[in-house]
């Protein structure tokens, strides 16, 4: 009843707000990026890099048990199911139902899933182009700046899974380089723009929280250094809001709110649920330091920490001259990580590593910003324009042999904190025991081993009805009904594999 009640509301305040603010939409053009030959080469570059770059990546990295996780059981059923379950934040609603409905008619949706990653990183590589091509009024510049970002590990590491972090890191970039383009021309269709990237991010994942809360505080300090009017953008605001409430409202009539807002990854912390404030702080801070090698990779030079300088940069941005886009982004970056940590320390629960994908990837960006303010090229006149040109390519070529030499070997535990190769392995030679075309069982929770199965050639059961050749559990599981007519015969890793007598 009141999810109903919820919904009406919502969607009463929706379109009276986009009533009072279309008034003017047909004034303005639609939004398009402006083209022309001289972008056809670096686009071209771009899309290369970035598959080459997929194409590396996704032959090293075996599949996941998260992507194997929501491939199976968020993107391969219906899609009203897909987004009315939530299990945990291992439901990225809108990857996974985009997933099922583009890919409804392909069994292996790990591969499909990767593919869609695969598109939101030419999507956000050939966004960064015209950005940077924009902010750096050199296509060149920009073709190498936008390859950096995409080289970062985070970055680079998840646009080759099936889960939808490089879909959220779309939509964060979508969010600030709207932001930002509704600032400077002020034509509202870049407040829809914005809209849409807060909704799609939100539908990725609630943790898009932090990101739009960041970008309500800049806005309220912008407001305030610049008494300018800003009434339109709360109203795009509170659209997206309950635009965002709408696409979680079948989650939250079937799966509950307790399931998005209190679950194992939400909760406080166990042991600091009853401790001061400060105590988690304290501790916060300690674990957080690992976060800053998905910025940079880990570099020391004389016990000085350099990733971590490096990641402290933008903060100079702030130095800038009024009302540029530097001093603007240095505002932005510093109210991004600002409330992240307010929001960490009021819910007393530190996200994973792939969560900040957003902001590692603005932190780096502030950095390769800082490099071209540093450098000389947005002030340089002709007479020493064309020394200090090599300067900064210079920078952006160091970070991104940089990358290319340490994502390799950080990808061993660098998505998920474990070896997820060394566990596919020794499972994909253990699985060899059972002969294709045989019929294997397997419980709920064996849902890797299903997956393994079945592109192994088995007939796979998730329920086991007796009559299977093998049936496959983890050790502590209890045995089926049916055990009496089933005989232990291999271990393969940390399960069992039972052989019908």
């Amino acid at each position: 009843m009141y999810c109903s009640i919820g919904a009406a509301i919502a969607v009463a305040v929706v379109l009276f707000l986009l009533k009072r603010i279309r008034t003017s939409w047909a004034k303005e053009k639609t939004i398009t990026i402006t083209g022309n030959a001289d972008n056809v080469i670096p686009i071209i570059l771009c899309c290369a890099t970035a598959i080459c770059l997929w194409i590396w990546g996704n032959k090293m990295a075996m599949p996941a048990y998260d992507e194997v996780f929501s491939a199976q059981n968020a993107a391969g059923i219906h899609p009203f199911q897909c987004v009315s379950y939530y299990m945990l934040p291992n439901n990225h609603l809108l990857f996974n139902l985009l997933n099922g409905l583009f890919f409804h008619s392909f069994a292996d949706k790990v591969v499909t899933g990767r593919i869609l990653s695969l598109i939101a990183y030419l999507a956000l590589i050939i966004s960064l182009y015209y950005w940077f091509k924009q902010l750096f009024k050199n296509r060149w510049l920009g073709l190498l700046a936008s390859i950096t970002l995409a080289l970062q590990f985070p970055v680079w590491g998840f646009s080759f899974q099936a889960r939808g972090y490089e879909l959220y890191l779309l939509a964060e970039w979508g969010l600030l380089i709207s932001l930002f383009s509704y600032l400077f021309s002020h034509q509202k269709k870049w407040l829809y723009l914005n809209t849409f990237c807060c909704v799609a991010g939100y539908f990725c994942m609630p943790s898009f929280l932090y990101f739009h809360a960041a970008q309500m505080l800049f806005m309220l300090l912008y407001r305030l250094f610049n008494k300018r009017e800003a009434m339109l953008f709360w109203k795009f605001q509170l659209a997206a809001v309950l635009s965002a409430y709408l696409c979680y409202l079948p989650a939250l009539c079937f799966s509950g709110l307790q399931a998005i807002v209190f679950n194992a990854y939400t909760a406080p912390l166990g042991g600091f649920v009853n401790k001061p404030i400060g105590v988690f702080t304290q501790w916060m801070f300690a674990v957080f330091q690992p976060y800053i090698n998905y910025i940079f990779p880990e570099l020391h030079w004389k016990d000085i920490p350099v990733n971590l300088v490096l990641s402290l940069l933008p903060l100079m941005l702030l130095a800038a001259k009024k009302k540029t886009i530097n001093r603007l982004f240095g505002l932005f970056w510093l109210c991004l990580w600002v409330v992240f940590f307010m929001l960490v320390i009021i819910m007393k629960r530190l996200p994973y590593e792939r969560n900040l994908i957003g902001h590692f990837s603005i932190t780096l960006a502030g950095v390769i910003l800082v490099a071209h303010w540093f450098t000389g090229l947005s002030t340089a006149n002709k007479k020493i324009k064309s020394v200090v040109w090599g300067l900064f390519p210079a920078v952006l070529i160091l970070f991104s042999v940089l990358f290319l030499k340490t994502n390799e070997p950080f990808l061993k535990t660098g998505l998920y904190g474990f070896d997820v190769n060394k566990i596919y392995t020794e499972l994909d030679k253990g699985f060899n025991y059972i002969p294709p075309g045989s019929t294997v069982a397997f419980s709920d929770i064996d849902f890797y081993c299903y997956y393994l199965c079945r592109k192994k050639g088995c007939i796979v059961h998730k329920c086991a009805s007796g009559n299977e050749d093998y049936f496959v559990k983890q050790n502590f599981e209890p045995l089926p009904v049916s055990a009496d007519r089933y005989l232990l015969v291999t271990h393969i890793g940390d399960y069992e594999v039972y052989k019908r007598k």
